[in-house]
């Protein structure tokens, strides 16, 4: 057995895709099927905990978040920002 296969690596995937709500995560979820997206060396893995690590308590606050359920792609109004855009 393999360390994907010990780890349920699709299963994660797959449940992972289960609870994305908007396209760009959907597509980044797809993306950790290919192991040459995964973090390149330690520091890099690290990184990635750690921003994994700050957003985690923000997502366990239901009372003040709500469940997320509505949470739509963010795309369109970056754009605008990035434009200088108002609204």
């Amino acid at each position: 057995m393999n360390a994907l296969q010990a780890l349920e690596w699709s299963r994660f995937l797959d449940l992972s895709l289960a609870e994305a709500r908007t396209e760009p995560g959907k597509a980044l979820l797809y993306a950790l099927e290919d192991p040459r997206e995964w973090a390149k060396d330690l520091a890099a893995a690290r990184l990635l905990q750690l921003k994994t690590s700050e957003i985690t308590p923000l997502l366990d606050r239901d009372a003040l978040w709500g469940p997320l359920l509505e949470l739509s792609d963010p795309s369109g109004p970056l754009e605008r920002l990035s434009r200088s855009a108002v609204s």
